[in-house]
């Protein structure tokens, strides 16, 4: 899943549009082919600059938090800092329209209205919100292991099933997609320092008010620094291929 969700981020770093309409077998590595074509032709070299800059100040800061933190008491907020560094050079620089670089765009404002959600169609919907539900909950439930391991917290798979269900059942009446866990948001929050459950609930909050009156002031954020943010924060995550190789010098069914 790592892998993929740093795949889906390298077209906003290079500043091209990803590859559409890969279907089948080895679905990654032809995407990977596409995309390469995509570089050697219409790369667009000042996103790229941002997009490693990014990575390059992101990373640099998150180690001087770990290892100053003893010392400092406080964590530096390096994922919003670049985001306000980022948006503000590139309202003033117009790096959209003088260098075509991806940003977010408008937004649009405010929550959606209550509304009970339609169900003459439930008939077509209940096969695939079936294979939904199994997909998000399989991925949900094992990030919530994986980060319940790294961190030294039990996990109830019951409770995780129960929490998911409530929460898909009140967001259909505000015309909300399917949720379920994130991984790319999941280790930006662990990335920021986020300890408990009380950081969806924060980040809930600040997400609201920018819904409702913030969201002109990011139009001009880079798409490239959003995805260097989640990068940087997949870090943990795609070094876990040390876990693959200890398993597979242990045994090979194991791994």
């Amino acid at each position: 899943a790592a892998i993929h969700v740093f795949t889906s981020q390298i077209p906003f770093i290079f500043g091209i549009k990803a590859p559409r309409g890969i279907s089948g077998a080895f679905k990654l590595r032809k995407f990977y082919i596409k995309l390469i074509r995509l570089l050697i032709h219409n790369i667009n070299w000042i996103s790229t600059a941002i997009g490693i800059i990014s990575i390059i100040v992101l990373y640099l800061a998150k180690y001087l938090n770990e290892r100053y933190k003893s010392k400092i008491r406080i964590i530096l907020p390096c994922e919003l800092i670049l985001v306000i560094i980022g948006t503000v050079t590139s309202h003033f620089t117009k790096f959209h329209s003088k260098y075509s670089v991806s940003v977010v765009g408008e937004i649009k404002r405010g929550l959606p209205p209550l509304t009970i959600p339609p169900l003459n169609h439930i008939n077509q919907l209940i096969v695939p919100a079936i294979t939904i539900a199994a997909v998000s909950l399989s991925i949900s439930i094992s990030m919530a292991k994986m980060f319940s391991r790294k961190h030294g917290y039990k996990v109830s798979s019951n409770q995780e099933l129960l929490a998911y269900g409530i929460s898909n059942i009140v967001s259909s009446f505000f015309q909300c997609y399917p949720n379920a866990g994130s991984l790319s948001r999941s280790v930006v929050q662990e990335g920021s320092g986020g300890k408990t459950l009380l950081i969806g609930g924060f980040s809930s909050i600040v997400l609201g008010s920018v819904i409702i009156a913030l969201t002109p002031l990011f139009r001009s954020l880079p798409m490239a620094c959003l995805a260097a943010i989640i990068i940087v924060n997949l870090k943990g995550l795609l070094f876990q291929i040390k876990d693959f190789i200890f398993y597979f010098e242990i045994s090979l069914l194991e791994c």
